[in-house]
């Protein structure tokens, strides 16, 4: 039963970080293209962001 449930939990692992996909299907092109250079840039550094709450 351990192995089966290490089995299943490390391809859902392998299947979560190999193909990133828009959580919404009716997502703009565009949106796919920043989620994809997101995605081609995790590993590579460092990324933060900065919400302006004033604007």
């Amino acid at each position: 039963m351990k192995v089966l449930v290490s089995i299943v939990c490390s391809l859902s692992i392998l299947q979560a970080k190999t193909h990133p996909s828009p959580s919404d299907p009716q997502a703009t092109e565009e949106v796919k293209i920043l989620l994809k250079r997101l995605h081609d840039q995790s590993g590579k550094g460092i990324m933060i962001g900065h919400q302006d709450a004033t604007a």
